[in-house]
């Protein structure tokens, strides 16, 4: 299966927020959200992660294909993601 990345980030830039706590960084997963958006017929690729900027958060976009990744999967594969930038970002710390 093609699976494509896709970091805008440097199109979406912002100016970075002040380096939150551990703790707020913990706390701000309770502040995560996901929902479903646009829906088609002929998705252009099986899957596709988008990395967006935004003030105070990093937004990803996953379009996919259900055929290859359900709709649980899809969820999954993004709260996975979450949860090895949050593990990442509080293991940088001094």
């Amino acid at each position: 299966m093609r699976c494509g990345f896709n970091d805008r980030r440097m199109l979406t830039a912002t100016t970075p927020p002040d380096d939150p706590s551990p703790d707020r960084v913990r706390a701000a997963t309770a502040d995560s959200t996901l929902r479903v958006g646009r829906q088609q017929d002929r998705p252009f690729e099986p899957c596709y992660v988008h990395v967006l900027q935004l003030p105070a958060a990093i937004r990803l976009v996953l379009c996919s294909d259900t055929h290859f990744l359900s709709p649980a999967d899809q969820e999954a594969v993004l709260r996975g993601m979450e949860a090895l930038v949050v593990g990442a970002a509080l293991r940088a710390r001094p």
